[in-house]
């Protein structure tokens, strides 16, 4: 008689489960520390009281941001620009925000100035 071949098959490998996509970009990031800024001297020498800025930088894993670059601002010229990029040095965001973030994600904020009463 004829022997029947018995074969064992390999287990299935387990599926590969993407990892998450890390986002690129933070888009609501949560402040431990909030960007202190200045109002710009320039612009209460021109009686202007308020202003708007948006930002791009980098975070980096601990939650400080670095290499800032300026988006918009508005008014041009009166030194908000200056002033959120040194405020923004001192900004940290919460490393809960960070953590699901890719290596070298940027985030986008605003910062508005009013002129201090």
């Amino acid at each position: 008689g004829e022997s029947d071949l018995v074969l064992i098959g390999e287990r299935p490998q387990p599926a590969v489960v993407p990892a998450p996509v890390r986002p690129a970009v933070i888009s609501n990031p949560s402040w431990s520390r909030q960007p202190s800024v200045e109002f710009p001297e320039r612009a209460m020498s021109r009686g202007i009281e308020s202003g708007r800025v948006s930002l791009n930088c980098l975070v980096n894993p601990n939650g400080s941001v670095s290499d800032c670059n300026v988006t918009s601002e508005t008014p041009t010229g009166a030194g908000f620009g200056q002033a959120a990029l040194a405020g923004a040095r001192r900004a940290r965001i919460s490393p809960r925000t960070v953590d699901g973030a890719a290596v070298g994600a940027r985030v986008n904020f605003n910062i508005t100035f009013r002129v201090p009463e």
